[in-house]
């Protein structure tokens, strides 16, 4: 007896699913299948620009912050992966406007997750800390005296200056 679920079915027979004819045929001419089309996850960007999530920015970010670190050690297709699982589809509807996720949010997942992965190789944790602290730099002015001018002049939610 052999096994039915071993043959692949042929387009044209009786178990072949529509669909998957044709979501394979798009994925083999390097077209996303329709589903996936509907569901593209938008980034707000700094700028506040926004563009589609691109999984190979976001590689190509991380394999920088990967510099000395054990890369044959590290998977970071999964935490691109899982941070990405977690990140907000962008939709518009007539009366809401939701831009996806911003790119702090996705660097903070990003750092997170790689966080966790420090139990399976240490340079986890240390990729972590690096797309904490690039974030970080992102954040901060790039004039020293007017961060410094800043951080003297600010009055905390009480009402009070931070200096002594």
């Amino acid at each position: 007896m052999q096994n039915s679920s071993s043959k692949a079915p042929v387009e044209g027979s009786e178990n072949t699913h529509p669909n998957l004819v044709e979501n394979f045929s798009q994925l083999s001419a390097g077209e996303k299948p329709d589903a996936e089309k509907k569901h593209v996850k938008m980034i707000t960007k700094s700028n506040g620009s926004t563009e589609p999530m691109s999984e190979q920015k976001i590689k190509a970010r991380l394999e920088c912050l990967q510099e000395g670190l054990a890369k044959e050690q590290m998977n970071l297709s999964l935490i691109i992966n899982k941070a990405c699982n977690y990140l907000p589809h962008g939709k518009t509807t007539a009366t809401h406007s939701d831009l996806g996720a911003t790119t702090q949010e996705v660097d903070q997942l990003l750092s997170e997750t790689a966080a966790y992965l420090n139990i399976a190789h240490p340079h986890y944790g240390r990729l972590a800390a690096r797309i904490v602290v690039t974030n970080l730099h992102k954040k901060t002015k790039s004039d020293f005296f007017e961060t410094i001018h800043d951080l003297y002049t600010y009055v905390d939610d009480a009402g009070k200056l931070s200096r002594h």
